[in-house]
């Protein structure tokens, strides 16, 4: 499974005025996941992928950039991470699935603005892990 998101335009306005066109200023342009899984008996193993482009910000004065793009302004770094999980339904009734997020341990990329992430666009955790056991009573 792929999915991706592009912005062509990004227009805003405060109430009367006019839309203004903000290009990628402080959000990446393109946004993309991929995932497959892989089932064998009682058993579904899954990998994710998630990717966000880099992008522009307005500079801020006071904090500083990790690199500066054409025009004065931060330019924020594009990421990646990989999410893994396992399933099993071997039991009946009883769903045990382990999820590891960011497994190659990615650190966020410094947005200035945000202070000092954005965590709409980038995981801020390292590497954690999610236990779920769900059993249906009937």
């Amino acid at each position: 499974t792929a999915a991706s998101t592009y912005y062509k335009s990004f227009k805003s306005s405060t109430g009367d005025e006019p839309l203004i066109e903000y290009g990628s200023a402080g959000f990446p342009r393109f946004r993309g996941t991929v995932r497959t899984e892989w089932e064998y008996r009682d058993v579904v193993v899954g990998a994710t992928g998630i990717y966000n482009r880099g992008y522009d910000t307005p500079r801020d004065p006071v904090r500083g950039c990790a690199s500066v793009a054409p025009g004065l302004q931060c330019k924020v770094a594009g990421n990646s991470t990989m999410d893994m999980s396992i399933s099993y339904t071997g039991v009946k009734d009883l769903n045990l699935t382990l999820v590891a997020r960011n497994i190659l341990d990615k650190k966020p990329p410094l947005d200035a603005l945000a202070r000092p992430l954005n965590f709409t666009y980038h995981p801020f955790q390292s590497t954690y892990f999610t236990f779920n056991a769900t059993y249906k009573f009937k």
